[in-house]
């Protein structure tokens, strides 16, 4: 009902409890693609897009968390397109979640097969610091208001904010989540890596590297 009346068209969905028992999943005018989540129940991620799009899955989709990434062609424009779901008790470290966000996304940035007109990540962090996540990813935040009561669980993250308002609205599905809505700009262009061009991203790792770098440096002389 939300994708029909917010005439969405990519939906990032948290929560699925999708299992290898639901195989016939099926919305009209829409694709699904899914991760479930392994060995326990509960959990899960998938996005939905519109079947007029070309989607695939990406070679960076690791079973150890659940987060699923998919490339997106609209418009002639590839889009990079990731959910995550961070659990409130989670059977790893959180530590190695922000690593493997950070890995991917300098893989997409470094690969020089495809252009990405926008890298977009959304989902459910639970108790991931916005701080961390946006040092480990080099991307910002979209959204600031509360999804849950007075806190900001589900976020979007965006290299580049290329949509003209961000709500967040009382989904129609049974939910204690508000459902994040973003109203694009579609007059307005973005372009992540111009031909011939490195773009240089200052996440966490790359941090570290300056400050050794810096720490080494012999001011006497200045």
């Amino acid at each position: 009902i939300d994708l029909m009346y917010y005439a969405v068209d990519v939906a990032f969905i948290c929560e699925t409890f999708f299992n290898d028992t639901y195989d016939d999943v099926a919305i009209e005018h829409y694709s699904i693609f899914r991760k479930n989540r392994l060995k326990r129940k509960g959990g899960g991620v998938a996005i939905i897009a519109r079947n007029i799009f070309v989607c695939s899955q990406t070679a960076r989709n690791s079973n150890d968390f659940e987060l699923l990434w998919m490339s997106i062609l609209i418009d002639k424009l590839t889009y990079l397109c990731g959910v995550v779901y961070h659990p409130p008790n989670p059977r790893y470290n959180f530590q190695d979640l922000l690593d493997q966000l950070d890995a991917d996304i300098t893989y997409f940035v470094n690969d020089q097969s495809v252009v990405y007109a926008n890298i977009i990540l959304g989902g459910d962090f639970n108790g991931l610091a916005n701080n961390d996540i946006v040092a480990s990813t080099g991307l910002i935040r979209i959204n600031k208001m509360p999804t849950r009561g007075s806190k900001v669980l589900d976020n979007v993250y965006a290299y580049n904010n290329g949509w003209n308002d961000c709500l967040a609205v009382v989904s129609s599905v049974l939910s204690d989540h508000k459902a994040i809505i973003l109203l694009s700009n579609k007059d307005k262009k973005f372009s992540i890596v111009a031909k011939k061009k490195t773009i240089r991203h200052f996440r966490l790792n790359g941090k570290k590297s300056i400050y050794n770098y810096l720490s080494n440096v012999c001011y006497e002389n200045l």
